[in-house]
């Protein structure tokens, strides 16, 4: 991928997931819509070299990143309705 195209895929999706975690998104959508092979990240990557080019990237490693805050979050936030269901 041509490096300035990548500089803007890496903008768009740092900025698109930015706005996803803002608005309060889940970490299954969040994965959905980055990591699917329909993704954002897969349409980025149309050979095998380039989605290794991307797997191997700091977008894909911070996108990886904030799903594993999200599901963090998701599972603090399923203990703690677990918790006040059963007092």
């Amino acid at each position: 991928m041509e490096p300035s195209k990548w500089s803007d895929a890496n903008e768009r999706l740092r900025a698109l997931a930015t706005r996803m975690i803002k608005e309060g998104v889940d970490a299954p959508i969040f994965s959905s819509r980055f990591f699917r092979p329909t993704g954002e990240l897969g349409a980025l990557g149309k050979t095998r070299a380039q989605r290794e080019q991307i797997v191997q990237s700091k977008l894909h490693r911070w996108l990886k990143e904030r799903y594993e805050e999200l599901r963090l979050r998701d599972a603090s936030d399923n203990a703690s309705q677990l918790s006040d269901a059963a007092s």
